[in-house]
């Protein structure tokens, strides 16, 4: 591994993971666009009322109801994946490039008595 300019030699029993600064930002992306087209569809499909700026409120029909949550869905997804992209840029995360195969799993505590007719033992084991 370079770090710095310097070469940096592990033995491979000695690393667990191996972890990179930054991830691609189409996790914001698709984060953002779903979020976006999710409050469209439902802006349209809840709305009771349709008609023009200057038209009276009339109920709206079921073809205007997916028309509005197809328009809102397309139009809030794009702005919500630009602004899923622009919170995924300014969060620096980091990606998994390796994990030791067998690695340990969450901590654990075991407890395990032994008794002999001449002695008792109580055994304590911690793994993390």
């Amino acid at each position: 591994m370079t770090v710095e300019g310097r070469e940096l030699v592990f033995a491979p029993q000695d690393v667990r993971t191996i972890y990179t600064r930054g991830d691609t930002l189409k996790n914001g992306a698709k984060i953002g666009f779903l979020t976006g087209a999710v409050l469209g569809i439902a802006n349209g499909y809840t709305g009771v009322e349709c008609g023009g700026f200057f038209e009276e409120g009339r109920p709206c029909d079921s073809g205007e109801k997916f028309t509005i949550a197809a328009v809102g869905a397309g139009v809030l997804g794009g702005l919500g994946a630009a602004i899923g992209t622009g919170i995924d840029a300014l969060i620096r995360g980091r990606r998994l490039l390796y994990e030791r195969p067998g690695a340990s799993g969450p901590p654990a505590v075991s407890v395990e008595p032994s008794f002999a007719p001449s002695s008792a033992r109580l055994q304590l084991r911690v793994a993390w």
